[in-house]
């Protein structure tokens, strides 16, 4: 389960060096204050910038996911 959330956070880091290169240069300093803080943040800045809708933390698939964070 850990290593779900870990690959889960490594897709995000994959995607936003990709789109977002700028950002993920130094992307330690960037996300690690609000509002976009840990890969919650990235998620969320990572929607942001493609205007997709804000996602509801409490629906599936992301309450697995941020479940998951605790075990980690």
């Amino acid at each position: 389960m850990v290593m779900g959330y870990m690959a889960f956070e490594a897709y995000l880091n994959y995607v936003g060096e990709i789109l977002a290169p700028e950002v993920w240069n130094d992307e330690r300093l960037f996300f690690s204050k609000l509002p976009c803080k840990g890969s919650q943040g990235k998620l969320q800045f990572l929607l942001d910038l493609y205007g997709i809708k804000t996602f509801e933390k409490s629906n599936r698939p992301f309450n697995s996911i941020f479940v998951l964070k605790s075990l980690r």
